[in-house]
């Protein structure tokens, strides 16, 4: 099998299994146009512009499985699910700095904010997974005004001190593929699409959903 058929292969196998995730959403939610329904949709967009901008092997789908599973103990352990995903997504910045210190070799010689995206992207999967047809309903952990704050702070210092670079906005790889090679500013971005609340908010419903209510856990 040739690199261009392996690549077909695992990109095709990966996009069925995601096919599956929502599909199973759909299911635990008895085919209702529930909020974790429309949470799995607006996730699946997200996780498309992943793929159009940030995977360049498909290998890098194993971000999503791992940090899948990282959050979704977490969130077993009883902690909070928005925290659970920070959590996570820490996690995997964490591990992406120490690649960054001792990998050398194979790895970029920068920071890598591509794959922190992806692993919180997994994250976010493995808790909707979780989620879906649970009940009681989650509440919020932290309020819309203290999310968009800091977000809106972290976005103000990224561009501060890391603007992005527009020009050329896609990389070449050795295989003449191209992707996007995120600044700090725009994984902040997509990061704060990817907030667990942010995604419940986007669903558009009203499940028992609120700010300074008991923290969201899984029963």
């Amino acid at each position: 099998m040739g690199l261009v058929a392996y690549d077909r292969l695992w990109t095709g196998v990966s996009l069925a299994l995601g096919l599956a995730a929502i599909l199973y959403v759909g299911w635990r939610e008895a085919w209702m146009a529930s909020t974790p329904v429309r949470t799995g949709f607006h996730l699946l967009l997200v996780v498309l512009l992943c793929q159009a901008l940030l995977v360049v092997a498909p290998i890098e789908y194993l971000h999503y499985p791992q940090y899948a599973l990282v959050a979704g103990l977490l969130a077993q352990s009883g902690l909070p699910l928005e925290v659970a995903w920070i959590a996570a997504t820490v996690a995997g910045s964490v591990d992406e700095l120490y690649q960054r210190l001792t990998m050398t070799r194979g790895t970029p010689d920068y920071f890598d904010w591509n794959d922190v995206v992806l692993n919180a992207t997994g994250a976010a999967l493995g808790l909707l997974l979780m989620r879906a047809g649970r009940q009681p309903r989650w509440t919020l952990t932290f309020s819309r005004r203290a999310t968009l704050s800091v977000v809106g702070v972290a976005a103000v210092a990224a561009l501060v001190a890391a603007p992005p670079v527009l020009r050329p906005y896609l990389t070449e790889t050795p295989r003449h593929t191209w992707f996007r090679i995120v600044s700090p500013l725009e994984a902040v971005v997509l990061l704060g699409l990817e907030d667990p609340g942010a995604l419940i908010l986007a669903g558009g419903g009203d499940d028992g959903f609120g700010a300074g209510e008991p923290a969201g856990r899984l029963e």
